[in-house]
């Protein structure tokens, strides 16, 4: 009896567990505040837990279903009716009522009301206030011993934990908001025969970790010190001011302290030799300190240049009063040395979230930029077709482009007052305001407005150029009887370009040389050997090392600091500069790039030694290039050899590869990431010779045995597959046959083969395969197979003969790596002719 109790007592155990892992609660506690325009399916609620404004759809419980007609009421309903003789269900007929709202002129959800007695004759009575740089408010800064504030407390522990970093509201009822209004008021209750002294503070606390993690999850954002596989964190501008302000709160990172092109001053380092050494050494290009140079006529000049052009398009209107309510951005200047040593001044404004909010909150702001892999892709068939690229620039771009739909103006600055001085001959009034009539640098339409409008005389009936479905920067048109390919791109992209009567290749040499010598490495130590020969990124035991070795010290610490010093390189300042190069044209090191980076929150100097061992790597192989080949030789053009390369005759026979096809090469290391035991995807596709897409990462999931990660990673490629095929139609270039995939595990072959249905398994991962890939036919077929092919998008085929350590994909994605094989020559091609 008593075991038939237990067991009725676990069933019903389970059966609560069971119960609570399916009920997933949908419900939020909120108030409601409305509609949104035009509809009453979306409303607008204030989430009390979160304390933030929201929007949600409208979940209204019918389960008649009232707002839909009879014939299209789903069956479950249906049955409803009839259990009811026909009769709709009744909707609910209570109503939400709720108190009236309560509205405050403060920010703050807290405020502490506090009365002092006046005990000293401190100028502020104990206070040490500042300016907070984000709301330009007064907080407290400190508190003095022995000072009317802090016997205004038990203790000055209890008045440091109430009010300091609190903002200061409101003193004897006066609403406070800077500093000097603060002193103003605190001056006249020192001079005042009343000893009473009246604050309001307004307490900021920092949350706690659980706060913290309610956030994150509730706004869907990526935290570095609380990491989670739904979120790859992406650096903006923005991002790395706060992330710099927290590790070093001493310093002033806001833009006016630091404007953009200090944060890109290595860059304009790298993007040219010409800078001179005054320049170098200010370390931040603004108007105030170029005026000290013997370079400001030059400076000067492109100040007025840049505006001379901005007038002849109509940039601005009239001078005119600010209008009430108005959308008022702040000018900037970005000043920048071309690599021909040009001095260039851009006018743009700051249009930012930050500065901008309400801005943003209504204007559209999307437009489309150019990726890597189609840049290649652009490349790789003009060679195909025979080719020649041309470049060009559209000189002050967005300035052609109309204006923003949202009615925006602009402060008058110091730089257009002058101008306007030169040009007029009369001094503006600085409270006037410029209205915005073009799309200007730095707003959020402006991308948008430029894209629409270039798309515009690109598609004309003269040009008639169309865009492809899935990327908007690469068109093609008929122009006079004959094929146009062009590539919309913003600016120089580290990318160098080189064009002979046989081939075009691409390479980021350039990039590389100013990197290298950017951080002092262009030239190699005294027991250095600076040759190509079995150049590698890494020992072949180097990701083993990775993994094994401890932890470093987590960054923001002073060890980690002191480490970095040691090194005498930022690790993610390097790291970001290797992945450019890698993602531009370096698929070489694209495995050791991933590897390290996950090691860029608490690197060793092991991993500072790594990351410096693939710098000197790349300046070894600098000259490496992806040749893309011509079909016929241009004699008009300079002839430019390609490197050759002994292959090893213990290497495989490898399948011939047809220039004009698209072909892909696909594996995966299983389990090779050491702490979660997570497989990694490897691809390469290549055309006209060379590869146009290649990547290296980890797979999100836990794959349980070596062929699930080889099948992972095909359905990977399967998707690229159909994406590049989908581009190439469009432009004009439709692939007639399958898609070759080559892959080196015959069982995850098998599962996707569909001659194989007697195996459950097999079936259902065919399945997956094809949802996966948008329900594309794809099929197994071995070089003496009979199958026909045409009807068929990719082909999936055995790389006969081919180790795992020769596999092309293990270019990314193993430890091992071998330079040797002749498929190299379609992803670095540094010194293979085919």
């Amino acid at each position: 009896m008593t075991l038939a109790n237990n067991q009725t007592k676990k069933d019903a155990l389970d059966l609560k567990a069971s119960l609570m892992c399916k009920y997933v609660v949908h419900s939020r506690k909120g108030i409601f505040l409305g509609y949104l325009p035009d509809t009453t399916k979306n409303i607008v609620w204030y989430d009390i837990e979160t304390q933030v404004v929201k929007i949600a759809k409208h979940a209204q419980f019918d389960e008649g279903m009232n707002d839909l007609p009879i014939e299209s009421i789903p069956p479950n309903v249906q049955y409803l009716l009839r259990s009811l003789d026909g009769q709709r269900f009744p909707s609910e007929s209570s109503n939400t009522t709720l108190d009236n709202f309560t509205f405050t002129d403060q920010p703050f959800t807290r405020t502490i009301d506090k009365s002092f007695k006046i005990r000293c004759s401190h100028p502020t009575f104990g206070l040490t206030l500042t300016n907070d740089e984000l709301f330009n408010r007064a907080y407290v800064q400190a508190i003095h011993r022995n000072s009317t504030i802090a016997k205004g407390f038990s203790t000055l522990k209890a008045a440091n934990n109430k009010i300091r970093g609190a903002y200061i509201t409101s003193i004897n009822h006066h609403p406070v908001f800077t500093v000097e209004e603060a002193q103003s008021l605190l001056a006249l209750a020192r001079d005042s025969s009343d000893r009473d002294l009246h604050i309001s503070f307004a307490p900021e606390r920092a949350p706690t970790a659980a706060q913290l993690r309610k956030a994150l999850v509730e706004h869907d954002l990526y935290h570095p010190d609380h990491p989670d596989d739904d979120h790859t964190p992406v650096f903006r501008l923005e991002d790395i001011r706060h992330i710099a302000a927290l590790r070093h709160p001493e310093y002033d990172f806001s833009p006016e302290a630091l404007p953009s092109e200090h944060v890109h001053l290595h860059i304009n380092a790298i993007s040219s030799h010409t800078i001179t050494p005054e320049e170098h050494a200010l370390g931040t290009l603004t108007r105030r300190k170029l005026k000290t140079l013997s370079t400001w006529d030059e400076w000067h000049a492109a100040e007025h240049k840049q505006l001379d052009q901005m007038a002849s398009l109509v940039m601005f209107g009239t001078p005119c009063p600010p209008p009430p309510g108005a959308i008022i951005l702040r000018p900037h200047w970005q000043y920048q040395i071309r690599r021909s040593g040009q001095r260039r001044a851009r006018n743009c404004c700051d249009g930012s979230r930050r500065s901008a909010p309400a801005l943003h909150a209504i204007a559209a702001t999307y437009s489309s930029c150019v990726e890597q892999p189609v840049q290649r892709l652009f490349y790789a068939l003009a060679a195909r077709l025979g080719y020649r690229t041309y470049g060009g620039d559209a000189q002050d771009a967005f300035a052609h482009s109309p204006g923003p739909k949202i009615p925006t103006y602009v402060y008058i600055d110091d730089a257009y007052a002058d101008w306007y001085f030169a040009r007029f001959g009369t001094h503006l009034d600085r409270r006037l305001v410029l209205p915005v009539l073009r799309a200007l640098q730095g707003h959020p339409e402006s991308g948008r407005l430029w894209e629409e409008h270039i798309n515009k005389i690109l598609s004309s009936d003269e040009l008639q150029f169309r865009h492809t479905t899935l990327d908007h920067t690469i068109y093609s048109t008929m122009y006079k009887g004959k094929k146009v390919l062009m590539l919309r791109q913003t600016d120089y992209n580290g990318l160098d370009i080189e064009q002979t009567s046989t081939h075009i290749a691409i390479s980021c040499s350039t990039y590389i040389s100013r990197f290298l010598t950017t951080h002092g490495w262009d030239t190699p130590g005294a027991h250095e050997s600076d040759t190509e020969h079995d150049a590698t990124p890494l020992p072949p035991d180097a990701v083993d090392k990775m993994y094994d070795e401890p932890p470093g010290p987590p960054e923001g610490s002073p060890e980690h600091q002191a480490l970095q010093d040691s090194q005498k390189f930022p690790y993610r300042t390097v790291l970001g500069e290797l992945l450019y190069a890698c993602v531009t044209a370096r698929p070489d090191i694209g495995y050791h790039i991933t590897t390290l980076s996950k090691f860029a929150s608490s690197p060793s100097a092991l991993h500072y030694h790594y990351l410096k061992c693939i710098a000197k790597y790349l300046r070894r192989t600098i000259h490496w290039k992806l040749y893309f080949k011509k079909p016929l030789v241009d004699d008009t053009l300079p002839t430019v050899a390609i490197p050759s390369y002994n292959v090893a005759s213990d290497l495989p026979v490898f399948p011939q590869i047809d220039p004009d096809q698209l072909t892909a090469f696909v594996d995966a290391a299983y389990a090779n990431d050491k702490r979660n035991r997570r497989s990694t995807t490897g691809y390469a596709f290549t055309l006209a010779g060379a590869t146009i897409a290649y990547r290296s990462k980890t797979q999100s999931t836990t794959a349980t045995s070596s062929t699930e990660a080889e099948f992972l990673a095909a359905v990977t490629t399967a998707k690229v597959a159909k994406y590049f095929r989908s581009i190439l139609l469009d432009l004009g270039f439709p692939q007639h046959m399958p898609t070759p995939i080559y892959e080196d595990n015959m069982s995850a072959i098998k599962m996707i083969n569909p001659a194989f249905p007697q195996n459950a398994l097999d079936m259902s991962t065919y399945s997956t395969l094809l949802s996966k890939t948008g329900k594309v036919l794809v099929t197994l077929y071995y070089a003496t197979s009979l199958v026909p092919l045409t009807r068929l998008m990719i082909s999936l085929s055995h790389l006969v003969g081919c180790s795992i350590n020769v596999m092309p994909a293990d270019l990314w994605d193993t430890t091992i790596l071998s330079f040797r094989h002749p498929l190299l020559s379609f992803l670095v091609i540094p010194n293979l002719k085919i």
